[in-house]
């Protein structure tokens, strides 16, 4: 199984009306929900783009993602924009709400650029808390040298998650258990039955990406490396 995330930058209404595919109605689609961008920033309140947004879906194959792009209505708004192809590689806790477990039962490691999905299930009643730690996240992540690029997003109707680039595994690592992310860990998170204080069904997961293209601009653009490569 392969995962994908494709954005577009469109109006609002648009983006917020947009309705993901459904596994039932897409062969090899397996597992899909709509994302609504905002762009990392330091502070306990996003910044948020109401008019970027697309999908986080996971697939059979790549000959399922290339069908649905040529022939699919819903993946028509994409076709213009951004996307990236990922394997993945390592996996700490379980994929929100999916009948499969598509991660190698031991983490594998690559060479070159890196990709961090962190999601989950908010638990409201902490959600002010969580978004004040995230923003710390966040401050750490765009002050990191080793950062290439990363979007933070929500799956309605409460999935919460972040998508960073970074140039290498090690580069990953040192983030997580450094700074403010490895303070959140130790105050937030037990290792021992990946129990999150602030999130429920989900957890930490690593992806090896093989094929970009496309691109987004105005207000956090698509950086040149992760153009078309």
């Amino acid at each position: 199984m392969i995962a994908s995330v494709h954005m577009c930058d469109t109006n609002v209404v648009r983006n917020l009306t947009r309705l993901a595919p459904k596994p039932a109605q897409v062969e090899g689609l397996r597992w899909c929900r709509k994302a609504l961008c905002a762009e990392p920033s330091p502070g306990p309140r996003p910044s948020v783009q109401l008019g970027r947004g697309g999908i986080l879906a996971w697939w059979d194959d790549d000959a399922a993602l290339n069908r649905f792009l040529a022939e699919h209505p819903k993946a028509a708004p994409f076709r213009d924009g951004w996307s990236v192809r990922l394997r993945p590689t390592r996996s700490r806790a379980t994929w929100p709400k999916a009948d499969f477990n598509p991660f190698p039962e031991k983490n594998q490691r690559h060479d070159g650029v890196h990709v961090a999905l962190t999601l989950g299930t908010a638990r409201l009643p902490s959600f002010p808390r969580f978004m004040k730690v995230s923003g710390n996240l966040e401050e750490q992540f765009v002050n990191d040298e080793h950062g290439l690029w990363g979007l933070a997003m929500t799956l309605p109707p409460r999935i919460v998650m972040t998508m960073t680039f970074w140039s290498s595994q090690d580069a990953t690592d040192a983030y997580i258990h450094s700074g403010a992310h490895g303070a959140a860990i130790r105050d937030h998170y037990d290792l021992r039955t990946d129990v999150h204080e602030f999130v429920s069904d989900g957890g930490f997961f690593g992806f090896q990406p093989y094929a970009m293209t496309g691109r987004l601009s105005g207000k956090n653009p698509t950086p040149e490396s992760l153009v078309n490569t």
